[in-house]
């Protein structure tokens, strides 16, 4: 089925139910193969539910001054993330790492502010619509902001690069594999 026709009617898969067993379909919108199993009489299977990916990765340097962006962080962030970080209560100083977009469907916006590596792989949800700011803590939990956002069960991984064990990077399952794209390495020199 062509990734332009409405999967979201429940006409089209009342056609295909009865003429299949088995629909796979590789569809961009999230839950498309849940909305033909609905109204099929066949078993839909999801090969892949594309989606765009984009994070942007900062170095946190906690502080008691008020909070700092480093230049290129100020124009990567808009202005109401900016917003929502002094709202969060962040102190120091932030340092921009790495900006990546894995381009592949509907958009998700993930921006990661890490304090030190990880010891055990953490899995972060991506959201379904608005822009998520993640904090890792010092105990090692993380806030989400905002606190409600719409999720989708798709996560990335951080965990550490098993090619560069000074880093932490992202892994994002794919058909055929997982991609390995941005990170924090942590051997960089701290902020001046």
């Amino acid at each position: 089925m062509p990734a332009n026709e409405n999967i979201h009617s429940a006409d089209t898969a009342r056609v295909i139910g009865p003429y299949a067993d088995v629909v796979v379909i590789r569809h961009p919108a999230d839950g498309a193969a849940r909305v033909l199993a609905d109204y099929a009489d066949a078993l839909a299977m999801a090969v892949y539910q594309e989606r765009t990916v984009q994070t942007v990765w900062v170095r946190w340097y906690p502080g008691n001054q008020a909070l700092r962006l480093d230049s290129h962080l100020v124009e990567e962030l808009t202005t109401e993330e900016r917003e929502r970080l002094t709202e969060l209560g962040i102190t120091g100083y932030l340092d921009w790492r790495l900006s990546s977009t894995l381009e592949r469907g509907p958009f998700s916006r993930i921006i990661i502010i890490m304090q030190r590596p990880i010891s055990d792989p953490v899995e972060l949800a991506l959201p379904e619509r608005e822009p998520v700011i993640y904090v890792q803590q010092p105990d090692g939990t993380w806030i989400v902001d905002p606190p409600g956002a719409a999720m989708l069960e798709k996560t990335i991984r951080l965990a550490q690069d098993p090619d560069r064990p000074q880093a932490t990077a992202a892994f994002l399952k794919v058909p055929g594999g997982t991609v390995i794209f941005g990170g924090i390495d942590w051997s960089a020199d701290p902020p001046p």
